[in-house]
């Protein structure tokens, strides 16, 4: 029967992608913090893992490479070793270089054998540090020739069970789970590396638990195998090759001149009879047909036998089972979480979204009806669909740690690039976000921190003379306001140059001479394409394509970013995105025939209009005792439709600022699916999205974040021009430029 191994392969390079960012993390680390034993283990067990893992879908170069870095980690973890920042740097390349691998072989087997550029000069580096004579060559399997310890010796008869049997050899016995094939795995392909670990002396396989033809099910796996194994490899890493399978399947593993206890313990434990079990160690070679007469005395009982005495480690388990327990331990420990196609939560998330459009509707009917049995009913189910819808947004919400833990081998490897001294200082890494943000938020927040390293940190000698620690620090922060995240970019550098900036904007001729503008204006200018201040190009930056990249990005996450500037102290760029891009709580507000929808959260109050305000450009109230800016959304979008008798203001607040949008009436609270408004509708500002309410009528979201900041920017230019109408230029959110 053809296997298809496809998911397998998958989850493996998924895997693998996890390890290596756990090797990655422990490297970067070991620099500031000192590692003990079992983190040295856990480093070779990533190796390992990778290794082995590729070894069974026949990944050669994968295999060949990552070898030699396991034999590398595995003298670091014995001591031989000193982790040295230069062997720090050479395992973070050659870990970088398991990435490339992976991402070669993942599209297409046949580029399994090709080795990547690079590889060959990492290699001759690793070996300086392994005990290898010469670089590893082909890893498929071959004939392994034992050491002297390993030799069987002669005599078995004569030994007893407290010295252990005759076989110097590892004695296997494997039962695959039922659903094996479910997973994609070929059974085979354990076999296959085992051979890459020592000879395979014999392999009997076990067919007992066939059903009759009639019963027979070609997609349960009914296979299993006893195997002898002459390996000096330990116990540990050989049931590494079963990661994959455990604990679902039955793995027994026997040691090299194990004692007859075991044995019997083993024959207690696999699911077929003694006779079958002691059959297939016989017949495998693990055991003399006399220890086959000395195990059948010991397991009927017979005192001719003695008592026996098994090799225990201090926890009381054999070194066998300790290596199987800690197997199953970890593996258990990775069950807590469950892995899920982002595709699978944005179905659950779309499904949900009609759910709460359904429920809206029955409510609408429900009102409508005034059936207070049913309006009960219906308030029930609308809470519960709440409950639904939040806790399935909550499947797509992932820590900011997740983005954040890219960054400190990014700062490691740009300082070493620049000469500088810089500490990453990550706080808030709990905060969460939407999953669908994360990969769209890496960009900026990469283009962000090179330029605070590169540009913001002074060198250490200016940081000397301006009696600054020769150490710059660069602070990632986030953190929740209100139904945003804000995530911040900090350094304790030299901070913007205004007047640099401004020169630098009237020589592109982005700007007039002459022209009068706030600091926050000209310190938005470096957003701009080709915008850039540096003298010199470097790696990192310095070309004028990195900033203009991050506004993009962060607009169309629905998000804004601020600089908050102070010269020769440093600069923060502060970033405010939406938690959610799948549904929020909306309030319904109408103008006209028009519905909109302003978010809840960013909702601060409701108030009627004031009558008798002066009919001038400068739209502000008092609002006990506070001057509020306000506009009116059926100036702004040019609504002609009549104007209603009695008008509302409502108040919303963004980024510590508050303003108010002025309404002609107010129809309640309900569940907002957000719905994108497609290429057609990009430029569009003032409005986020769209929905369908109960009633199946559309309805537009406001943009809450570009309103506020609108109305404050259409205030000041109304008090500075003093009289007269705004003109379509003090409007720049009907000409797209509003930024």
């Amino acid at each position: 029967m053809e296997v298809d191994l496809s998911s397998a392969r998958a989850a493996f390079f998924s895997e693998a992608r996890d390890q290596r960012a756990i090797l990655e993390k422990v490297l970067v680390e070991s620099e500031s913090t000192e590692l003990d034993a079992e983190t040295f283990n856990l480093m070779f067990r990533v190796a390992h893992t990778i290794k082995g893992s590729a070894g069974l879908f026949g990944l050669d170069a994968i295999v060949r490479f990552t070898h030699l870095v396991e034999n590398v980690l595995d003298r670091l973890r014995a001591g031989d070793v000193t982790l040295s920042k230069e062997l720090v740097s050479l395992l973070l390349e050659a870990n970088d270089h398991i990435g490339v691998l992976l991402e070669a072989v993942e599209p297409d087997d046949s580029a399994a054998e090709v080795n990547q550029p690079g590889g060959e000069e990492l290699m001759k580096k690793l070996l300086a540090y392994s005990s290898m004579t010469q670089i590893p060559g082909d890893m498929r399997p071959k004939m392994f020739v034992m050491s002297d310890r390993l030799q069987p010796k002669a005599g078995g008869a004569g030994r007893s069970r407290k010295d252990g049997v005759a076989s110097g050899a590892y004695h296997l016995s494997v039962r695959f789970a039922p659903d094996l094939f479910e997973s994609g795995i070929d059974p085979t392909c354990f076999l296959h590396f085992l051979n890459t670990m020592g000879e395979i002396r014999r392999v009997i396989p076990v067919l007992s638990h066939l059903p009759l033809l009639k019963d027979f099910n070609p997609e349960v796996c009914y296979f299993g195998f006893d195997v002898q194994l002459a390996s000096d490899a330990d116990a540990e890493r050989i049931l590494n090759a079963f990661d994959f399978v455990i604990p679902a399947s039955q793995v027994e593993l026997l040691s090299p001149h194990a004692p007859l206890t075991e044995f019997a313990a083993i024959c207690s434990r696999i699911p077929e009879t003694p006779d079958e079990v002691i059959g297939r160690l016989q017949a495998c070679g693990t055991l003399t047909e006399d220890e086959t007469v000395e195990l059948r005395g010991l397991l009927s009982g017979d005192p001719h036998t003695g008592d026996g005495a098994q090799q225990h480690d201090e926890t009381g388990f054999t070194a066998g089972q300790t290596a199987a327990a800690r197997q199953i331990e970890r593996r258990s420990a990775d069950n807590k979480y469950i892995k899920v196609e982002a595709s699978k939560l944005d179905r659950l998330i779309n499904k949900v979204g009609e759910l709460v459009i359904a429920s809206d509707s029955t409510t609408a009917l429900a009102d409508r009806r005034r059936d207070l049995e049913l309006t009960e009913s219906v308030k029930a189910i609308n809470q519960l669909v709440a409950d639904i819808r939040d806790d399935a947004l909550k499947l797509r919400m992932v820590v900011m740690g997740e983005v954040f833990g890219r960054f400190p081998r990014i700062v490691r490897d740009a300082s070493d690039i620049l000469g500088k001294q810089i500490e990453l200082v990550i706080k808030g890494a709990e905060a969460e976000i939407d999953k669908s943000m994360v990969e769209k938020l890496t960009d900026p927040l990469m283009h962000l921190v090179r330029n605070a390293i590169d540009h913001g940190i002074e060198t250490p000698e200016l940081r000397l003379t301006r009696g600054k620690s020769v150490v710059g620090t660069v602070e990632l922060r986030a953190y929740h306001d209100s139904s945003c995240v804000v995530i911040e970019v900090a350094d304790d550098g030299g901070g913007l140059n205004r007047e640099k900036i401004l020169n630098k904007a009237i020589e592109k001729n982005l700007v007039n001479a002459g022209t009068n503008l706030s600091d926050a204006e000209v310190f938005k200018l470096i957003f701009q394409p080709g915008f850039s201040t540096a003298e010199t190009v470097t790696d990192l930056s310095g070309r004028g394509v990195g900033m203009d990249v991050v506004r993009r990005n962060i607009e169309a996450l629905r998000g804004s970013i601020e600089i908050l500037n102070s010269e020769e102290r440093g600069t923060t760029f502060r970033i405010r995105l939406p938690l959610t891009l799948a549904i929020i709580d909306g309030f319904r507000v109408q103008v006209g025939d028009t519905l909109l929808v302003v978010p809840v959260d960013m909702m601060y109050e409701c108030v009627e209009m004031p009558k008798g305000l002066p009919q001038d450009n400068v739209h502000q109230i008092n609002l006990r005792g506070e001057w509020l800016p306000y506009i009116s959304l059926r100036e702004l979008f040019r609504l002609n439709d009549s104007v209603a008798e009695s008008e509302y203001i409502v108040i919303v607040q963004y980024s510590g600022e508050r303003a108010g949008l002025v309404v002609d009436r107010l129809l309640g609270e309900f569940q907002a699916v957000i719905k994108p408004l497609g290429s057609l509708f990009k430029a569009l500002k003032g409005i986020s999205g769209s929905t369908i309410l109960g009633n199946g009528e559309p309805a537009l979201i406001l943009d809450i974040p570009q309103l506020v900041q609108f109305a404050w920017q259409l205030e000041h230019s109304a008090i500075k021009r003093s009289s007269g109408p705004p003109s379509d230029d003090v409007y720049p959110i009907r000409q797209g430029t509003l930024v």
